[in-house]
């Protein structure tokens, strides 16, 4: 969970989350098989964007964002100090340069809970490069799955999938690995994810160190259900 070294975040930890409010991560109601990115609430109803995660840049105006501290309401948004403690403690502003992450790895954390609807199914949780709605014009990093051999039922379960990327001004390559994956469900010990070298991806300034997650089931059901309770970036 987020913690000193976290950065940017969007948390649903709290007991009692407030709807589709600005910043609040939304549950995946995608039935079928396509895979889609998780998305945050907005200040219109109904009305969704990408939950994209930064990172944060000298000339970010950053204002205020969820609260981290996973026992506040994640409606509640608070001044983005960048770390975990919502008090200023007297720090100047702001606490990054554009050259902090030149060069030095972070990484990037998604979990969350989901309930299969069917008797026969797998779970994919995917990590990309991007701000997009739109799948295809992301870039995929990693990955977790299930495989496609229905590895449970109509069953309840939770991931987690944790990276450890780096990258550098002059590459303008994104690298890293898998350090922490699973996928767990009720009476199972769970898939647990292969710690492998991701797929390395260009992004050619600080800028472009966006991401998003994505869900994917291999079986469509009215009853499938997933739900981020945190994504988050944390230095390394």
């Amino acid at each position: 969970m987020a913690n000193q070294n976290t950065i940017a975040a969007f948390s649903n930890f709290a007991a009692s989350p407030s709807g589709t409010k600005r910043g609040v991560l939304q549950p995946l109601a995608v039935t079928t098989t396509v895979e889609t990115v998780f998305t945050v609430g907005t200040d219109t109803a109904s009305t969704y964007v990408p939950a994209v995660l930064s990172i944060p840049l000298q000339t970010a105006i950053q204002g205020s964002q969820n609260g981290l501290v996973v026992g506040s309401n994640p409606a509640l948004l608070v001044p983005a100090y960048g770390a975990y403690s919502q008090i200023p403690n007297n720090l100047g502003r702001p606490y990054f340069t554009s050259d902090s992450f030149n060069g030095r790895a972070f990484k990037v954390r998604a979990q969350g809970t989901f309930t299969s609807g069917v008797a026969t199914n797998d779970l994919q949780i995917g990590l990309y490069l991007g701000s997009s709605a739109t799948v295809a014009s992301d870039h995929a990093i990693t990955n977790i799955n299930t495989g496609t051999s229905g590895a449970f039922g109509a069953v309840s379960g939770h991931f987690l999938l944790e990276t450890v990327l780096i990258w550098d001004v002059t590459t303008g390559y994104v690298d890293g690995l898998i350090s922490n994956g699973i996928i767990g469900v009720a009476g199972n010990a769970g898939v647990l994810g292969t710690q492998a070298a991701v797929t390395q991806v260009a992004a050619a300034a600080a800028s472009n160190l966006q991401f998003v997650v994505t869900g994917k089931w291999n079986a469509s059901n009215s009853g499938n259900k997933l739900s981020l309770t945190e994504f988050a970036i944390d230095l390394n």
